[in-house]
């Protein structure tokens, strides 16, 4: 499973404010929901999806996953995906971007200083900020 998409538009009375938010699960197999030796897949971003639908009932809610099993961030690819994957939602923009990656970088041995060089390398998003490993 590279992409999908879990979308709800709820009408209850208790919200934050909020009138639809819109996030992007980003990252490699952990992301993918990679399991039972890739016959099965079960995104985190499902379980992200409903509790933040029971924390904000009244949001319309778009979680997009894109999770790409063996990805690594230091090979450049990494980044070209989030890019692309922003650049096609230029018109309704992500509210978050979750980014969960490096987990095959480490199991090649690359140190996460070079992870971090990488991940930072994305100068068309003022936005962006890299957080800390």
């Amino acid at each position: 499973m590279e992409n999908a998409a879990f979308t709800t538009d709820t009408n209850s009375p208790t919200n934050r404010g909020l009138k639809s938010l819109r996030i992007l699960c980003f990252g490699d197999s952990l992301t993918a929901g990679y399991s039972g030796y890739g016959y099965f897949h079960y995104p985190y971003a499902k379980q992200i999806r409903e509790r933040l639908k029971e924390a904000l009932p009244t949001t319309e809610l778009t979680v997009d996953v894109s999770g790409l099993s063996g990805d690594r961030v230091i090979d450049g690819l990494f980044l070209r995906r989030i890019q692309g994957m922003c650049e096609k939602a230029k018109d309704a923009p992500y509210d978050w971007i979750l980014i969960l990656g490096g987990t095959n970088d480490l199991g090649w041995s690359e140190k996460p200083e070079a992870m971090y060089e990488a991940l930072s390398g994305w100068p068309d998003n003022p936005g962006f900020e890299v957080g800390g490993f």
